[in-house]
C-alpha cells in the first residue's frame, strides 16, 4: 500500500480547506456527517469553519433526511459528507425524496485513491455516478492536486455545485473526492506545501464565483391564453396539492385570485395556502370526501386551474378520469415554479415559472372580482354540510385517527411547525381538518411519498427553524426511522412526535384490494404488516420523553407542557384499534351522502 501514502498530508489538508471554504463562501451553513476515516480531511476543515453549524448524525440514512429538513425549511443547500463504500448508499432515499420534491441538497462523497479500485481493497466501491439520474449533476473532484490551476477549477466546481442544487431546478448535487493516507494534517515548512497555502490563501481572499438566474417570468402568450379562458369560463376551479415551505409567500395571492375568479378553492393542507384568518369564501376544506362521494350531483367545472402539484386525494384522479372517459374534461392549466407536475396527463397547459411571480401577473390583469354564482354558492353549502358531519362525528369520537388530525391542527399555535406522515395521516388532516386558524406551516415529504426519514427530516426542520414543531405520524412509518428519535435530545425548541399506533399500515383498509377475495383473511397481513413495536422502550433507548395519551385532553396538556413548561420534545403513542380510520371513513361517506341527497345541490 505504499502507493497510498505519497499525496496525503499538507497538500490534501490546503486542499480540504478550499473546498470546505469554498461551500461556506458559496452559501451552505449547515454540514451533517456520519463518522467515518476516509472522510477525515473534509471535516477537521469543516470544523474549522466558523460559518458551518456541523451535525453528527451517526446513521447516515438518518443523517440525509435530517440534512434534506434543513434544507426544506432554509430553501438553501445543507451539505452531507460521509466514508467511502456502503455509507454513501444509505443516502439515496433521501436523495430520491429531494429530488422529487424539488429541494436543495448537496452531497459530498469521500473515496479511495484510484490505484485502490478494482483491486478488491477494502471498503472500495465505484462512487462514480453512484446516484445516476436521480441527482441533477454529479461532480467528480479527483484528489489533491498541489498546482494552482487544479486548485482554481476547484472552487469553481464547488460554486457550480451549490448553483446547480438552485438553478434551473432545485435538486441534489453529489460531489466525490479522493483522499490518500495520511488523512489527518501533516506539519510541514517544505517549499511546495508552503506554494500550495499560499495559493489557498490567494483564491479564498477572492469572492466565489457566483451564478446570476434569469428571472422566471411566464411567456406572454401563455398568460393570454390564460385570461381568455378565463374570461370564458363560468364554472372555474381552484386547486392546490402539497408544496414546499417557501410556497407560503403565495398564500394573499392564490387567496386573492379565488376571490377574482369566484371560484371554489381546494386547497391541501401541506399547500401552504389552507391555514389563515384572512380566508376568501371559496376556501373548501372537505372537498376530499366530497368529491368521491356519488351523491354530490353538482356540474363539473369548464376551467380547472392548479397550482403546483395535483391534490393528494384519491379522489381528485378519479373526478379528472370521469371527465377523461365522458369526453368533458375541460381545460386545465397547471402553474408551478418547476417540473411537469401533471401525472394525470390531464393538463392543457403547464406553464413553468415562478408561481408567485404568475400570480402576481395574472392578479394585475385580471378584472374586478366577479360575482357569486351558483356554482360556486353550490360548492360552498355542500362544504358546509362536510363540515357539520366531519364535526359531529369528531364530538362523537374524538379519539380517532381523523379525530387526533383534527386536533392537532387547531391545538398547535400560530406559526408552529406540523411535519405530517404520508399514506394515512396526510389524508385525515387534509380531511379532517378545518383551515380557519392562525399560520400553520406543513412540511411533508410528498416528493415521492415514502414513508422512511420522517422524523429525522422534521427533526432538521425544528432545528433550523426554532418554533414549536409537531410531527404525526404512523406507526410502521416511526418503525422505519427509530434512530431518528436520537435527534430529538439536539433540539433547543421541543419537537412533538405522536404516533398512531393502530397496528400496521391502515391505509390499505381503504383500497379496493380490502376487499377483494385474493386479499381475504391473513393474507391482508402482508399490506397492513401488524407489528409488536415497543415505543415506549425505543423511546428509553435514545432517552426521549414519551407518554401514551388516551384521550384529546391529555394530548392538550403535552402539547402545553413541552411548549410552555419542559421546553422538551417528546414522544406521545396513541393506541387505537385496527379498522377504525376505514369504519369512520365509510361511516362518513354514508352519513354525507345522505344529507347530499336530502339538500338537492
Amino acid at each position: 500500500m505504499a502507493a497510498e501514502t505519497t499525496a496525503g498530508g499538507g497538500c490534501q489538508a490546503e486542499w480540504a480547506r478550499l473546498l470546505m471554504v469554498s461551500f461556506a463562501d458559496a452559501g451552505v451553513r449547515d454540514l451533517v456527517a456520519s463518522p467515518g476515516s476516509r472522510s477525515t480531511p473534509w471535516l477537521l476543515a469543516a470544523l474549522d469553519e466558523s460559518r458551518f453549524t456541523c451535525h453528527a448524525v451517526a446513521d447516515e440514512r438518518s443523517a440525509a433526511f435530517f440534512a434534506l429538513g434543513l434544507a426544506k425549511a432554509s430553501g438553501r443547500p445543507s451539505l452531507l459528507l460521509c466514508t467511502s463504500g456502503s455509507a454513501a448508499a444509505h443516502y439515496l432515499p433521501a436523495l430520491v425524496e429531494a429530488a422529487a420534491s424539488y429541494a436543495p441538497l448537496l452531497v459530498l462523497t469521500a473515496d479511495r485513491p484510484i490505484e485502490l479500485q478494482a483491486g478488491g481493497a477494502n471498503q472500495t466501491i465505484d462512487q462514480t455516478k453512484l446516484y445516476g439520474d436521480t441527482v441533477r449533476q454529479f461532480f467528480d473532484l479527483g484528489g489533491a492536486d498541489p498546482s494552482p490551476a487544479a486548485l482554481r477549477g476547484a472552487r469553481r466546481l464547488v460554486a457550480q455545485a451549490y448553483a446547480r442544487c438552485l438553478d434551473p431546478e432545485p435538486g441534489p448535487v453529489h460531489l466525490n473526492a479522493r483522499a490518500r493516507k495520511p488523512l489527518e494534517p501533516v506539519a510541514t515548512d517544505n517549499a511546495a506545501d508552503l506554494a500550495v497555502r499560499n495559493t489557498v490563501d490567494h483564491l479564498l481572499s477572492r469572492p466565489c464565483p457566483r451564478l446570476s438566474p434569469p428571472l422566471r417570468l411566464p411567456a406572454e402568450p401563455a398568460l393570454d391564453r390564460l385570461l381568455r379562458g378565463v374570461a370564458a369560463a363560468r364554472r372555474p376551479l381552484l386547486v392546490a396539492g402539497p408544496g414546499p415551505l417557501e410556497q407560503g409567500r403565495c398564500r394573499a395571492a392564490a387567496q386573492e385570485l379565488c376571490r377574482r375568479l369566484g371560484a371554489p378553492f381546494f386547497a391541501d393542507s401541506t399547500s401552504q395556502l389552507r391555514y389563515g384568518l384572512e380566508r376568501p369564501a371559496g376556501m373548501i376544506d372537505n372537498y376530499g370526501q366530497l368529491l368521491g362521494n356519488p351523491a354530490l350531483e353538482l356540474p363539473p367545472p369548464d376551467l380547472l386551474i392548479q397550482l403546483g402539484n395535483p391534490l393528494t386525494t384519491a379522489g381528485y384522479s378519479r373526478f379528472l378520469e370521469q371527465q377523461h372517459a365522458a369526453r368533458t374534461l375541460p381545460e386545465l392549466w397547471v402553474l408551478a415554479s418547476w417540473g411537469w407536475r401533471d401525472g394525470d396527463n390531464a393538463a392543457t397547459e403547464v406553464v413553468s415559472a415562478d408561481l408567485e411571480a404568475t400570480l402576481e401577473i395574472l392578479l394585475e390583469r385580471l378584472p374586478p372580482c366577479r360575482r357569486g354564482s351558483d356554482w360556486l354558492e353550490g360548492w360552498r353549502q355542500a362544504g358546509q354540510i362536510a363540515a357539520e358531519e366531519i364535526a359531529a362525528m369528531a364530538a362523537e369520537d374524538p379519539f380517532s385517527e381523523g379525530g387526533l388530525a383534527r386536533a392537532v391542527a387547531a391545538l398547535l399555535p400560530d406559526g408552529a411547525l406540523l411535519a405530517i406522515g404520508n399514506s394515512l395521516p396526510i389524508r385525515e388532516l387534509d380531511g379532517w381538518s378545518r383551515g380557519e386558524r392562525g399560520e400553520l406551516l406543513v412540511l411533508s415529504q410528498r416528493g415521492a411519498s415514502g414513508i422512511d426519514g420522517l422524523v429525522s427530516g422534521a427533526a432538521g426542520a425544528a432545528r433550523l427553524l426554532g418554533r414549536p414543531s409537531l410531527l404525526l405520524l404512523g406507526d410502521v412509518s416511526l418503525g422505519h426511522d427509530l434512530s431518528g428519535l436520537e435527534l430529538l435530545g439536539r433540539l433547543s425548541t421541543p419537537l412533538v412526535v405522536l404516533v398512531v399506533n393502530n397496528q400496521g399500515g391502515r391505509i390499505f383498509e381503504q383500497l379496493p384490494l380490502a376487499s377483494h377475495p385474493a386479499a381475504a383473511g391473513k393474507r391482508m397481513d402482508y399490506w397492513t404488516t401488524p407489528h409488536a413495536h415497543d415505543f415506549e422502550a425505543a423511546a428509553r433507548h435514545f432517552a426521549v420523553p414519551y407518554q401514551r395519551i388516551e384521550g384529546i385532553e391529555q394530548l392538550e396538556a403535552a402539547l402545553y407542557d413541552a411548549y410552555n413548561r419542559t421546553g422538551k420534545s417528546i414522544l406521545l403513542e396513541a393506541r387505537l384499534p385496527s379498522g377504525g380510520a376505514a369504519a369512520q371513513s365509510a361511516e362518513l361517506s354514508r352519513r354525507l351522502a345522505g344529507r347530499l341527497a336530502g339538500e338537492k345541490l
